[in-house]
């Protein structure tokens, strides 16, 4: 199926130290019970549900499908949809995420069955070339050892995989926090809201030792705790040093949004001019930027340039691309943390 950037090439870098819209609000959730002869129990090797009674006309209660599914529905703010897809014996899991993206790419986050860190690794470079998320959950307690850097978190570090995020949980292999996490943060609009200081409804908090945190949060691994009496996720970053998971998503809305609004007005016209088209190219591109104002994603100081047709050249004008439209803005970002520092006098 064509994609809108296709048509209007939308590319967004990142500065940060140390027409059917696309849907930024779905998980694909990839499980292995088949139906006793190989095959997936649900029919299909990828399937759309809308609640957990769904999902409990197909799988039974014992099955990973539904313990991620009652992970998912189980948060305050219930999600639309889950994908369900299908890995069989003999396959890994990034041949299942391939097909299953053949048959149905409708989804935008993906989370898997399995907590091996090879499975994880494999699945964390298949999404870095995707527009995708992936959330990894792991028990591994070397994720929590300053003095270990061979673990998944730090190989997920190590390979700058921008678009995976990992979980740890002492209880992940019999427990989806990763997937409670994506029930919590899909159902809300890309950008307006951080993926720390959460709480998940049925997942069970850890306890850990500052250092065991510090060495989380080095390798840039989510864990789950209670701070004051409040159970909060921390801090929701990527294996991207400086980019976390609010960043990569609400960039990702941003890219699809514009290139949908170019097309959608392409489309809906007898024709955008070449000359003049420069005012129309440019209030379609703030109309999205402002609305990326008032959600919070983009500081209202952006800037947008457009080229007149005069500047572009010849061949460009004659093969009908309007090139050199560049704009820049600078992310809101979040507070996780806060100093403060006071003086008491008597």
């Amino acid at each position: 199926m064509a994609s809108v950037l296709d048509y209007v090439d939308v590319q967004i870098s990142r500065e940060i130290e140390a027409v059917t819209r696309v849907g930024f609000g779905t998980l694909l959730f990839i499980g292995t019970t088949d139906d006793g002869s190989g095959s997936a129990k649900q029919g299909q090797i990828v399937r759309s549900y809308g609640n957990l009674d769904e999902v409990s006309n197909v799988f039974s209660e014992s099955d990973p499908e539904y313990e991620a599914a009652l992970a998912y529905f189980g948060q305050e703010l219930r999600p639309d949809r889950l994908y369900i897809g299908f890995k069989g014996a003999g396959e890994s899991y990034t041949e299942a995420l391939d097909s299953i993206a053949d048959a149905d790419d409708d989804w935008y986050a993906v989370a898997i069955e399995s907590r091996e860190d090879s499975d994880i690794l494999a699945v964390a470079a298949n999404i870095n070339a995707r527009l995708k998320l992936f959330l990894a959950a792991t028990d591994s307690a070397d994720v929590i050892d300053p003095q270990d850097d061979t673990d998944v978190a730090s190989q997920v570090l190590d390979n700058t995989y921008s678009r995976t995020a990992v979980f740890y949980h002492s209880l992940a292999a019999s427990a989806y926090p990763e997937v409670a996490w994506a029930g919590t943060l899909l159902p809300q609009d890309p950008g307006t809201t951080t993926w720390a200081w959460k709480q998940l409804s049925g997942i069970p908090t850890d306890t850990l030792s500052s250092a065991a945190r510090g060495a989380a949060e080095a390798k840039r691994a989510t864990y789950y705790v209670m701070v004051a009496g409040n159970p909060i996720t921390f801090e929701g970053q990527t294996g991207e040093l400086g980019v976390y998971i609010d960043i990569i998503r609400a960039q990702d809305w941003l890219t699809f949004r514009i290139a949908e609004d170019m097309v959608a007005r392409l489309a809906s016209v007898d024709k955008v001019p070449y000359v003049g088209g420069d005012a129309i190219i440019e209030e379609l591109l703030r109309n999205r930027l402002d609305i990326a104002v008032d959600r919070q994603v983009i500081a209202p100081d952006y800037t947008v340039t457009v080229p007149p047709a005069s500047e572009q050249q010849v061949s460009d004008r004659a093969a009908r691309i309007y090139r050199d439209v560049t704009f820049r803005a600078q992310l809101t970002g979040a507070v996780h943390r806060v100093e403060i520092r006071g003086t008491l006098t008597v």
